[in-house]
């Protein structure tokens, strides 16, 4: 019980960092295939063409998909994370995907961000290999 507890508490703190989101219930959809958008590792946010751990950030940093019933998540090509999952609507608009690897259960959000000009980007969050990462559709 406090593990779950502590992923819903970590899940619920990567939410706050998008306090905008209205997730995706507006037509919006986990499935298909995603992209970096960033990452972060607490102290700063990284993106594709950015230097981390002395090497520039490529397009394939980090991706992943999601078909309704299975997902993968890719660092540099390599899978790092696949299993089962699951999609939640958990209030209006909004969607939390709850992952399964290996016993162990990692709760994203998926939702659209709407931004001050009024642009809106679907956008799916959630933590790989301790990093808070942002994808967005390819």
């Amino acid at each position: 019980m406090k593990k779950f507890l502590a992923a819903l508490a970590a899940a619920l703190a990567l939410c706050l960092c998008f306090a905008a989101v209205a997730c995706a219930g507006n037509g919006g959809s986990e499935k298909g295939e995603w992209k970096l958008e960033f990452f972060g590792d607490g102290a700063q946010n990284y993106s594709v063409g950015d230097v981390y751990g002395g090497k520039t950030v490529e397009a394939d940093y980090f991706e992943c998909s999601f078909d309704g019933a299975r997902y993968k998540v890719f660092r540099e090509g390599d899978i790092v994370m696949e299993g089962r999952y699951s999609a939640e609507n958990v209030g209006e608009d909004s969607l939390l995907l709850a992952l399964e690897t290996e016993g162990r259960r990692s709760l994203w959000n998926c939702g659209i961000r709407t931004e001050n000009s009024g642009r809106q980007t679907l956008v799916i969050t959630g933590e790989v290999d301790g990093l808070n990462v942002s994808f967005i559709e390819k």
